[in-house]
């Protein structure tokens, strides 16, 4: 269908996931960690990451840094969408022409102001869409810059499983899961899929499902009422003490931190 979701983040940092459309980071400001497939980059102010559609990516801010990301369908760029259908970007980093970055700000951005976006760490603020072919004309600019640059490679093979374990990961990381139990559900030996999970994403399973956890813990702390303890049970969390430590260790501050910074933003 017709998928269009833009944020800014503050600070951004987003464990390893994927989505079914395109997505496109620009750097406006400070410097982010990220990958790609199996690449690592380093984004500047002023560069573009592209991920094709069900490509693994991660991000992280290495201090405060202000980026744009847009999620969308290959519906909004037909002919690019036909064209890397299968493929990723040989190298996913792009650092633009200033035409076409002051373009893309400009239009896309539709009139955003970063000075507006509040003084809270890691804030999304959403973006309204552009008309459809002002978005049309600013990606078809970016994607042109890119076809110069780089060459577009058929994906992995691997990417089924991949996308398999994160789906499964997605939809029972409240419950009480395990690599074993993932492999045996997945049809799969577990050596090997221990093997594939290791290359592929850098850290432990439980890592990685409790950063689900977490992300999901996050977004019934803003948009609840719900008591820490309660959000730790539906998150998956044993107890508040696990929560509050792994919580912690993970996003660089407490679940109460976040719980105070929601009620201060709503009261302004």
């Amino acid at each position: 269908g017709e998928i269009f979701n833009a944020f800014v983040y503050r600070d951004i940092k987003w464990f390893t996931h994927l989505h079914r459309g395109f997505e496109i980071c620009l750097n406006l400001s400070g410097k982010i960690k990220a990958a790609a497939g199996d690449k690592e980059y380093i984004l500047n102010s002023g560069d573009f990451l592209l991920l094709t559609p069900y490509q693994l990516h991660s991000y992280e801010s290495e201090g405060p840094s202000l980026a744009y990301v847009v999620v969308f369908s290959g519906g909004f760029a037909d002919s690019f969408n036909s064209v890397v259908t299968g493929k990723e970007a040989a190298n996913a980093l792009l650092t633009p022409s200033e035409e076409t970055r002051s373009f893309f700000v400009k239009n896309m951005l539709n009139g955003f102001d970063p000075a507006l976006s509040g003084k809270t760490d890691r804030e999304a603020i959403a973006v309204n869409k552009p008309p459809l072919f002002t978005v049309k004309a600013c990606l078809y600019a970016v994607f042109a810059e890119y076809s110069e640059s780089t060459e577009f490679i058929d994906k992995p093979l691997c990417n089924k499983l991949i996308f398999d374990i994160l789906d499964y990961i997605e939809k029972n990381y409240a419950s009480d899961i395990s690599l074993y139990k993932m492999a045996d559900a997945l049809g799969y030996d577990y050596r090997y899929i221990s093997r594939i999970f290791g290359k592929t994403f850098g850290i432990n399973f439980k890592t990685l499902v409790n950063q689900y956890r977490c992300d999901y813990a996050k977004s019934l702390i803003r948009s609840t009422d719900d008591t820490l303890s309660d959000i730790a049970m539906n998150s998956g969390f044993q107890s508040l003490r696990s929560f509050n430590r792994v919580f912690l260790s993970l996003t660089g501050y407490a679940p109460s931190e976040l719980r105070k910074q929601n009620a201060d933003s709503r009261r302004l």
